[in-house]
């Protein structure tokens, strides 16, 4: 009685799973193109065709480059549409039978910047505040350091501050845990000398939430 019990919980559990997948490779290929221009909806399908049949997921775009899908498990995709651009999308579930998307689009100019977007499954845009309480720029850089620590720059500290003015952090999912990662990039921004004297000075270099309950809690 014992076993065959089990043995149903386990079927539905892989049937979940297989649900999941399939979802997730459903909502990657009839993703609307204004989200992803630089991919087709051919594009999207060839690179799940590729990766079920153990070959490198690279397709040529619409820009004539080269994008390769380097991700793609039960929920989660990864896309890196080229070597300044990186794509993620994750399934979020809000109860047992509905979920969310949510999107990262990470960028370099000078430094990684990341936009975060969620959407319904039919890709109805979302208000992200609803799921999230984003980082600021407090959550990592102090207001003041210890004045035995300032004595010994050689840029004042309220000058490596200033320089530090705009909040860039590049955001990442994981592919196998529901867990969401901010990375602070702003010294990658500044002057190399500054970036390199400010970057010990850090509360910290990462902050991470984990999705619970139908929203990302930091932890």
């Amino acid at each position: 009685m014992i076993k065959r019990h089990f043995a149903a919980i386990l079927c539905l559990m892989l049937a979940a799973t297989s649900l999941r997948a399939q979802e997730v490779r459903r909502a990657f290929v009839n993703m609307p193109d204004s989200i992803l221009p630089t991919l087709t909806k051919v594009n999207r399908a060839d690179c799940i065709d590729f990766l079920d049949s153990k070959m490198r997921a690279l397709v040529k775009n619409r820009f004539d480059q080269q994008s390769e899908m380097t991700c793609l498990s039960e929920d989660y995709i990864a896309m890196q549409l080229s070597p300044m651009h990186v794509f993620e999308m994750k399934l979020l579930p809000t109860s047992d039978t509905t979920h969310v998307i949510c999107t990262v689009q990470t960028v370099r100019s000078g430094a990684w910047d990341s936009r975060l977007k969620f959407y319904t499954s039919s890709w109805e845009p979302l208000d992200g505040e609803g799921f999230i309480g984003l980082p600021t720029q407090t959550d990592f850089l102090p207001d003041t350091i210890p004045a035995e620590v300032a004595d010994t720059l050689s840029t004042p500290w309220e000058s490596l501050r200033a320089e530090a003015d705009i909040l860039l952090m590049r955001a990442s999912l994981a592919d196998s845990t529901r867990v969401l990662t901010f990375g602070y990039t702003t010294p990658d921004y500044m002057s190399k000398k500054s970036g390199a004297l400010i970057a010990p000075l850090l509360k910290r270099n990462a902050v991470r939430y984990e999705w619970k309950d139908g929203k990302f809690v930091r932890e």
